[in-house]
């Protein structure tokens, strides 16, 4: 309620406002001005769960200022102008689940315990550009953590085995100088099970080496971020990873590869652990040079997803595609991929065999033209049952007649700069979203369709049911009709869901009687009554169509 709730944000505040319900639970005072706590600027609040005194200037916290705040749950003095931190702060707050003490000027942690008496903390972010060295056995008291992130590129003193307390942590994210990562990573191993590196400098073999840490650890999930990388940095890197026992998935974000893909071969005969790899909005500066990835041509992989997103993608040759055996999910979302190289890529009219396993594909916002090309191109994928190739432009004329992998179920061509559809539709779909085209009309035979998304388009009548046997769930919203009458619902037998909104209804004597007298078709109807409104006649204009009533 209002009385629980403080909403103080950016009102150039310099002191604790006064005067705030005693019973508050959640103060935001972020933004502000606010350059000190003293022991009663919090006295009164004894209910206080979330303080958030984040960007401010506080440089001077009484040792008492949180002593009466010990349901206190979520603290947050991250960005202010402290320059130390006392153990007096936190002795009271044992059900403090989440801790922000980053970008102060605090040098250390200390060479005194600070938080030992914080058992319920699970969320701890601390450090800072002015933060330079860990001292032993500083986290002494916390033994389990949910998220641990360290912030000290500058950190030039770390003391082994400083970090060697925790038990686990669910996700521990690291940004840090070269020469401190691999003796902090040697701390966590047996203990993190989400490991993210971030603004490390990768761009030598030797660099990369100290990652071999990791080859007995428990990390399943590895994350690079703002890392810099280069060709030789990359294969020594591949080489490593291939070793890992553990680690089952790799993430590669906002990285930048200072190379053109010449890398010598990998030697290694067995797949390693990794079965699941994500690459986003990778950098390649020298883009226009990048080589066809020969070194990986005989790569041994055993990846079961691989996501390669906003990276210029545009073809994979095909003996690299041959050799994900055991591939069943990839996107190449937001790439260049366009027809031609889509047929290369998957091997066509060449033997095949192309990600041979492969289920699932997006290959949204890419450079495709020809919807019955990319069908052609897919028809040897004997498992695939989901396609994405949505935000394409498939404005020219799509052929009456297309082939499909005989398995697909699910297609999403929404978006796509569709005018008509036909024939060329699989009908083995049991899932169709064609929404944000141009479609006037929909007269397609889909008989195993459950599922219908046609959402943003020019439709001025229901699908007919006899082209849609089997339908459950069918969305039209934002369309063209004016309505719909018992004769073209009562055919849908199957029909459980229908998002109708935001339509020009017209609200007539037959469809008002329709809709008030059939209690079960409202009740079917997504976002009703709130999203269905007439438009005519003049006098029933936004009205509610439950509301609406024409005189007699």
């Amino acid at each position: 309620s209002s009385r629980n709730f403080c909403g103080c944000t950016s009102m150039n505040l310099k002191h604790f406002p006064s005067g705030l319900p005693s019973g508050i639970q959640y103060l935001d005072l972020s933004m502000n001005n606010i350059y000190q706590i003293t022991g009663n600027d919090l006295k009164a609040y004894v209910q206080l769960k979330i303080l958030l005194l984040q960007s401010n200037e506080i440089k001077t916290i009484n040792d008492d200022a949180f002593n009466s705040n010990r349901n206190l749950e979520h603290l947050d003095l991250s960005y202010n102008n402290l320059t130390g931190l006392l153990f007096s702060w936190f002795e009271q707050l044992s059900s403090l689940k989440v801790l922000n003490l980053q970008g102060n000027y605090y040098r250390t942690l200390g060479t005194n315990p600070l938080f030992t008496r914080l058992p319920s903390l699970k969320y701890f972010r601390f450090g800072n550009p002015y933060f330079l060295a860990i001292e032993i056995h500083p986290f002494e008291g916390i033994t389990d953590l949910e998220l641990l992130e360290l912030e000290a590129i500058n950190l030039n003193s770390y003391q082994n085995g400083s970090l060697s307390t925790f038990k686990k942590i669910t996700h521990m994210v690291i940004n840090v100088k070269q020469d401190s990562l691999f003796s902090i990573l040697g701390d966590i191993i047996n203990s993190v099970t989400w490991l993210e590196i971030r603004n490390a400098d990768f761009k030598s073999p030797e660099s990369v080496a100290g990652m071999d840490v990791l080859i007995p650890s428990v990390v399943q999930k590895l994350t690079l971020r703002n890392v810099s990388l280069t060709d030789n940095s990359v294969l020594k890197f591949i080489e490593v990873a291939n070793r890992y026992i553990h680690v089952l998935e790799l993430d590669i974000e906002e990285c930048t590869l200072n190379g053109t893909g010449q890398a010598g071969q990998v030697v290694f005969t067995e797949p390693g652990s990794i079965r699941v790899v994500a690459i986003r909005s990778l950098l390649i500066p020298d883009f226009s040079q990048f080589s066809d990835l020969h070194f990986l041509y005989t790569l041994p992989v055993n990846m079961i997803s691989v996501t390669c997103v906003d990276t210029k993608v545009f073809l994979v040759p095909c003996e690299v595609s041959r050799s994900f055996k055991s591939l069943q999910y990839l996107d190449f979302s937001n790439n260049l991929v366009f027809d031609l190289a889509l047929k290369f890529s998957f091997c066509h009219g060449v033997g095949g065999k192309a990600w041979p396993m492969l289920r699932t594909l997006n290959l949204s916002r890419n450079s495709l033209i020809h919807l019955g090309s990319v069908g052609e191109y897919l028809s040897e994928q004997k498992y695939l049952t989901s396609l994405d190739i949505s935000q394409n432009n498939f404005a020219s004329q799509i052929p009456p007649v297309c082939h499909w992998p005989k398995t697909l179920t699910n297609l999403n061509i929404s978006m796509c700069q569709i005018t008509r559809i036909n024939s060329c539709i699989p009908t083995t779909l049991e899932i169709l979203d064609v929404s944000s085209n141009t479609l006037s009309t929909f007269a397609v035979r889909l008989p195993l369709l459950k599922e219908l998304y046609i959402a943003k388009n020019k439709l001025m009548r229901l699908p007919s049911a006899a082209d849609l046997p089997y339908l459950i769930s069918l969305t039209i919203s934002t369309n063209s009709f004016n309505g719909f009458s018992e004769e073209e619902l009562e055919p849908f037998a199957n029909l459980r869901a229908l998002d109708a909104r935001d339509n020009n209804y017209r609200c007539s004597c037959s469809f008002l009687s329709f809709i008030h007298n059939h209690k079960s078709v409202s009740g079917m109807l997504t976002g009703w009554p709130k999203d269905y409104v007439c438009d005519s006649p003049s006098s029933m204009r936004g009205i509610q169509v439950e509301d609406a009533h024409l005189p007699l």
